[in-house]
C-alpha cells in the first residue's frame, strides 16, 4: 500500500523572520518545522491547525495537511540614561522598549549648572528623540551655569568692582 501525501504550510511576516519545514510530506513522516527571526525581533509562538507549542523549532508526525503561522514581536531593548557628573543634573527615560519605537531622553540641570551637550556630541538639545534599534546608554555632560554680573554707582558716593562672569 501507498501511503497519502500530506502538506505542510507555513507562513510568517517575512519582515520579521523566516521559516522552514514546508512541503509535502508521507502519511507519519516525522516533520520539523523553524521559524528563524530577524534582528530586532523574537519568536512569540506558532498559530496553527492543530498544537504546536511555543518553541520556535518543533518536530511532529505528520497526519494530515497543516498549516502554522510564525507569530514574532519586536524585541526589548535596554536603554540606560547617566549625568557625566551626577550631582549637576539628571536624566530620564531609562528603560526597556521595543524595536523601532520613537523614544526619549532628557537632561535636566540641577540649580548652578546647565546641560552642555550629549558624549557622544550628537546635534541634540537636552530633549533628545531616537529610534530603538540596540542597547543604548546616554550620557549628558553638564557644566557650572555662569552668571553676568553688572556693577553700577553714579560715581559721586563710591565705586563698584567686581563686574563679570561668574
Amino acid at each position: 500500500f501507498r501511503r497519502k501525501t500530506m502538506r505542510v504550510k507555513l507562513t510568517c511576516d517575512g519582515t520579521m523572520g523566516k521559516v522552514s519545514g514546508a512541503g509535502d510530506y508521507k502519511y507519519r513522516d516525522l516533520v520539523t518545522v523553524q521559524a528563524d527571526t530577524l534582528y530586532g525581533y523574537d519568536f512569540d509562538r506558532w498559530k496553527e491547525d492543530y498544537a504546536a507549542g511555543e518553541d520556535a523549532k518543533f518536530s511532529f508526525y505528520i497526519e494530515q495537511d497543516t498549516s502554522f503561522t510564525a507569530l514574532f514581536k519586536p524585541h526589548e531593548f535596554e536603554v540606560q540614561t547617566k549625568a557625566d557628573e551626577p550631582h549637576m543634573g539628571d536624566v530620564t527615560g531609562v528603560g526597556k522598549y521595543p524595536y523601532k519605537t520613537q523614544q526619549k531622553v532628557v537632561a535636566e540641570a540641577r540649580y548652578g549648572y546647565v546641560f552642555d551637550h550629549w558624549s557622544d556630541n550628537a546635534p541634540f538639545g537636552k530633549e533628545r528623540k531616537f529610534i530603538v534599534e540596540r542597547d543604548t546608554t546616554f550620557t549628558a555632560v553638564f557644566k557650572k551655569a555662569q552668571f553676568n554680573v553688572s556693577l553700577n554707582a553714579d560715581g559721586i558716593m563710591g565705586r563698584t568692582s567686581g563686574t563679570g562672569k561668574y
